[in-house]
């Protein structure tokens, strides 16, 4: 198996721990738009035999795969390839994990099971790094309602649950209960028909990718947006419905910035808002293909699932794991 350990990149910034040292692992560069900036570098991790979710925080990433109708979690820490997690149970394909923290101050990771496939059936599970077992969320499942999607903060919990209960898995957001729980305390409404998906939670502030008007065209416009948990709402940032199908993904907070990145077929941007402030950058490239999934791990640097296979008819669909570093965010621009 390949490893990789913490190291400094050639771009300065905080240290990644996910550049490879093996030799010969493919390198790719992505091209700016902005010319006065250096390029992000994306490096080959690994190699996989799907698309997935990805979710990381310090040295920890945890992604899903699917194989047929299994999906697997995995995780890789301390620069290590990701691996099938033992002893925890099969996930659904649209499962979304996130890595967090519990009121212990272990990492976590939250994520979806669900009994049957009705979105009803669902219930959130926590995987403890440190004791290495998987349990269910305790005050946060509800009968005949599913839990689809969670993140956690010192043992609060922000998380999402399905509002039409004989849905099947994979309905739209418009149908989500946004909810949130203290570590010590009962669960609370935070919007009733206004959730989201991708959620992010830090502290009192949670951001989500909401989709704000799902008739527009054939991708909507999907949307990120920072709430407080008391229910207090801002629209950030929302996509631009096009022929490149611009959508966000990667929502996470990296301090008190959340960062994510918007996907387009050919072309996308990182970008990263700050919460005190109400700053939004962005560090857009060109000439990237493939690009599904990203996972912020600093300022600089982050992981991205990618596709790689050559798009001809009948051939193989293939994809990979991937480190990026370098990203600069030179254009500012106003929220909305």
């Amino acid at each position: 198996m390949l490893r990789f350990t913490r190291c400094t990149t050639s771009q300065s910034g905080p240290r990644s721990p996910w550049r490879p040292t093996a030799v010969g692992l493919a390198i790719g560069a992505a091209v700016l738009a902005s010319p006065a900036a250096a390029a992000p570098v994306f490096t080959t991790v690994a190699p996989l035999p799907s698309n997935g979710h990805l979710s990381a925080r310090g040295d920890v990433v945890v992604m899903t795969q699917t194989a047929g109708t299994q999906t697997t979690l995995l995780a890789g820490r301390g620069g290590a390839v990701p691996t099938p997690i033992v002893g925890t149970g099969p996930l659904p394909t649209w499962a979304r994990p996130h890595v967090g923290t519990n009121r212990s101050g272990h990492v976590v990771a939250v994520y979806p099971r669900c009994s049957g496939p009705l979105v009803a059936t669902c219930d959130l599970y926590v995987y403890d790094f440190a004791t290495l077992k998987e349990t269910a969320l305790a005050g946060v499942s509800r009968p005949n309602a599913g839990e689809v999607e969670g993140d956690m903060d010192r043992g609060a919990m922000a998380f999402s649950r399905w509002r039409l209960k004989a849905e099947p898995t994979g309905s739209g957001d418009e149908a989500t209960t946004l909810l949130y729980k203290p570590a010590s305390g009962a669960a609370r409404v935070v919007s009733k028909t206004k959730g989201g998906q991708q959620l992010a939670l830090r502290g009192q502030q949670i951001g989500q990718i909401r989709d704000i008007n799902p008739s527009a065209a054939s991708c909507g416009t999907p949307s990120v947006e920072l709430l407080s948990t008391s229910g207090s709402r801002r629209l950030i940032r929302q996509s631009h419905c096009g022929e490149e199908g611009n959508h966000p993904t990667g929502l996470d907070f990296v301090g008190s910035r959340l960062h994510w990145m918007f996907v387009r077929i050919v072309s996308g941007s990182f970008a990263r808002y700050d919460v005190k402030s109400n700053t939004l950058q962005t560090d857009p490239f060109k000439n990237v293909v493939g690009v599904s999934q990203y996972a912020p791990l600093t300022s600089t640097t982050g992981l991205t699932i990618r596709e790689t296979s050559t798009g001809f008819p009948g051939s193989p669909r293939t994809w990979e794991l991937d480190n990026v570093t370098g990203l600069s965010y030179p254009d500012t621009i106003k929220p909305r």
